[in-house]
């Protein structure tokens, strides 16, 4: 724990992710009575005993924990704040331009340009931030995606997804597009009668 720290410093889990909680007894002047539990109070309820590792549902939660000894003695409540995130981010293909579209297909020139832009949404306050996106075009191989790119002449096909911060991992998207780099030929012809 955590999965992912900001550089604001929040924790990042997700809702899958076991929270535990562990206590021991230290000795002072040669006396420990020993550690007899652990109790916590999550999102403001009354303190209950610790038991087994916790879960928490996409959102923020606060949970407050202290131990308590064989001899009575509580420790000060200590806080640990968490932001639980479920929800993957979404990734577009964005042009450098327009397409033309006609039959239901996506037409570029050549000298166009992709962007693959990742939004990790906010849920419940909740947003741990895209993180990575991968893409291929047509059977090349997976890589992760750094810059612009272009694609070359015929029917392309892009598959791409993004992963954020704490893992959560977009469904593959695809999309084809049907790159034109050859101008069209005009030809001439004159009828008769011609002088």
């Amino acid at each position: 724990l955590p999965l992912h720290v900001d550089l604001v410093g929040a924790r990042y889990v997700t809702p899958a992710t076991p929270v535990a909680f562990s206590a021991q007894d230290g000795e002072a002047g040669g006396v420990a009575s020993g550690l007899d539990y652990v109790e916590l109070s999550v999102d403001g309820a009354p303190y209950v005993r610790y038991a087994s590792t916790l879960t928490f549902a996409e959102g923020r939660h606060t949970v407050l924990f202290r131990a308590v000894d064989l001899a009575g003695n509580v420790e000060q409540a200590r806080t640990l704040e968490l932001r639980s995130d479920a929800t993957p981010p979404a990734t577009a293909l964005e042009p450098s331009g327009a397409f033309f579209t006609g039959d239901g297909r996506d037409y570029a020139p050549a000298a166009f340009t992709y962007a693959l832009t990742a939004q990790d949404p906010a849920v419940n306050a909740v947003a741990s931030g895209a993180a990575e996106t991968l893409f291929r075009v047509d059977a090349a191989s997976f890589t992760r995606y750094a810059s612009t790119f272009t694609l070359a002449e015929g029917a392309r096909r892009v598959d791409f997804q993004s992963a954020d911060n704490v893992g959560n991992l977009e469904l593959l998207k695809s999309a084809t597009v049907y790159v034109d780099a050859t101008p069209p030929l005009t030809a001439l012809s004159v009828g008769t009668p011609q002088h």
